[in-house]
């Protein structure tokens, strides 16, 4: 079985993280996240700007290719995970058609409403890394959903009411996919 990496991407406050983390314990695999990386950037570098977060934003990405590169040579599934832009989305099937990587794709979704609920209540007790001086209206934030829509996604959940529900039927979803 060919290694296979696992990228899980969509819109800010679509669970990413929390699924990515209960996927690789589900999983037993290694997880990437690209806001662990940014944060461990912006609390060595102190006080940062704006344009400073958005290029420590940019490094991560990059680190996060590299080390699950690196340990997709172990032939074990291997989750990147953060809101991909097109261009970083297009690299990465790239490498792995390269390096005969199998490439799931996980795109998280929900309601609008519900996004942009979870986006304003997580504002002020996010990492300093995330922080923005105001948060976004509606108006911008629609607009960079837009901007983190997967090209091309193996799979699809919606985690509208995820917090209700839980979603142990995805995990199990994607453990069978992998599997086959």
């Amino acid at each position: 079985m060919k290694p296979t990496l696992i990228m899980i991407t969509g819109a800010l406050a679509a669970m990413k993280s929390t699924f990515a983390e209960a996927l690789s314990g589900h999983l037993k695999c290694q997880v990437f996240r690209k806001d662990d990386a940014k944060e461990i950037m912006v609390d060595a570098m102190g006080d940062v700007t704006a344009l400073q977060k958005k290029k420590c934003s940019i490094a991560a990405v990059h680190l996060i290719h590299h080390y699950a590169l690196q340990a997709l040579k172990t032939d074990h599934v291997v989750i990147i995970e953060a809101n991909f832009k097109s261009d970083e989305q297009i690299r990465i099937d790239r490498l792995c058609e390269t390096f005969n990587y199998t490439l799931m794709v996980i795109e998280l979704t929900a309601t609008f409403d519900c996004l942009y609920a979870r986006y304003l209540a997580r504002e002020t007790s996010r990492h300093r890394a995330h922080q923005s001086v105001n948060p976004m209206s509606e108006e911008a934030f629609k607009a960079m959903i837009n901007e983190h829509s997967a090209i091309h996604a193996t799979l699809r959940f919606d985690t509208t009411h995820w917090l209700d529900v839980g979603y142990s039927q995805e995990l199990e979803t994607v453990r069978t996919r992998i599997h086959r």
